[in-house]
């Protein structure tokens, strides 16, 4: 180089520095580069790049280098230099100058390794994760068919053995109609309770029976959806009852249509309005309401009846969920509705305030859950 002071300053630098005329001969090498190298300066000063490092003309390195002698541009590129049995892997920022070109090299050996490895134990992380991840796709699709296979073995048992138990019920029903109707009630008082008793829970017990089968029946494959007047299928399952012997005023308030399996509405139905039966006291009267009402495009439905006390609803939808002595039922009731809703894709709810016992229900399967802001207690005044 011209300057001999630039000299002094290039051999104080970290970094390794070169200069190349435009005939690729070396004019300078810092001392750090040529310790890298292992190399004298004489060795390589006057020399051509090519004379020196023979196989570097057929690297991308030299290229550039080419490329930016002839264009008088700046440029980065890496390169590989095989230093006994070590590869180190070089920087190298090209710059035009008035000589040629100046070179400042760095390693970056150290570097280019830790991404390597890096990439490495990334790929390795990858692999492993999307084992587990086939694993337990695996696994949970096992788990999933044994349900499934449990599930229908168990409900194809609650199925035949509903079923088997249903006659000697419906049996035991008429013996305990006749006694009732042979005995005179006057005469023999007694007997005639007992007999009463006796077909009460007989009643009770088919109902239970009926329960185990609309239970099997849920997921059966003969189901049929269609629109139905579903205020008017309530009105039908109410008239079945003869509610007015239990002192029991129906309000239909619900006029609109809507898709769902007949039957399994009938069931629902069916188990609300005993559930009323159940808790309604001769001597009060009570209100069995249905009704419908619209929020944020969800129509929710409401199976609402007076109650004068305010009821745990937590694990109600449990099977056979007795909390206290004063919440009673077969206690398949409830949980059978609640599988009746998830069956049609909706939300059911249930809210207890000390005046009303209300079964809520959706049947739109983008509807959500109602919170306990909802206003679906307001006294309605109308009753």
């Amino acid at each position: 180089m011209k300057n001999s002071r630039y000299k002094e300053l290039f051999d104080l630098m970290p970094c390794g520095i070169q200069v190349i005329d435009f005939n690729y001969r070396y004019v300078y090498i810092n001392k750090v580069l040529l310790e890298e190298l292992g190399m004298k300066s004489t060795e390589l000063v006057g020399h051509k790049i090519h004379q020196v490092f023979p196989d570097f003309v057929e690297t991308k390195a030299y290229s550039v280098l080419d490329e930016c002698l002839r264009n008088r541009q700046s440029q980065i590129v890496t390169n590989e230099y095989l230093n006994g049995d070590t590869v180190v892997v070089y920087e190298l920022e090209i710059k035009p100058i008035e000589e040629g070109l100046i070179i400042f090299t760095q390693d970056i050996s150290e570097e280019i390794r830790g991404k390597i490895l890096l990439e490495e134990s990334k790929k390795r992380l990858e692999a492993k994760v999307k084992k587990r991840t086939e694993d337990l796709a695996y696994l949970n699709k096992y788990l999933e068919e044994k349900v499934a296979e449990r599930t229908t073995e168990l409900e194809h048992f609650t199925h035949l053995a509903a079923h088997d138990l249903r006659q000697p019920c419906s049996i035991l029903i008429t013996y305990a109609e006749m006694l009732t109707e042979i005995l005179d009630e006057k005469t023999h008082p007694q007997i005639w309770h007992i007999s009463e008793v006796f077909l009460k829970n007989s009643y009770t017990m088919l109902k239970l029976i009926d329960g185990f089968r609309a239970l099997a029946k849920i997921d059966g494959h003969n189901l049929i959806k269609k629109k139905e007047k579903i205020g008017e299928v309530f009105l039908k399952r109410t008239n079945l009852f003869e509610l007015a012997n239990h002192n029991i005023i129906v309000l239909n308030r619900v006029t609109s249509q809507v898709e769902v399996y007949k039957d399994l509405i009938e069931i629902l139905f069916n188990n609300l309005i005993l559930n009323v039966i159940k808790h309604a006291k001769q001597e009060d009267t009570v209100y069995l309401t249905f009704e419908e009402k619209t929020e944020n495009d969800i129509t929710y439905y409401i199976v609402k009846n007076d109650y004068p006390k305010t009821v745990e609803t937590k694990d109600l939808f449990k099977p056979f969920n007795r909390r206290n002595r004063e919440v009673t039922g077969e206690g398949l009731g409830l949980s059978i509705c609640k599988r009746i809703i998830d069956y049609h894709e909706g939300h059911a709810m249930l809210k207890s305030d000390g005046k009303h016992f209300s079964f809520i229900f959706s049947l739109n399967q983008n509807a959500k859950l109602l919170s306990s802001k909802d206003s679906f207690h307001r006294e309605d005044k109308s009753n």
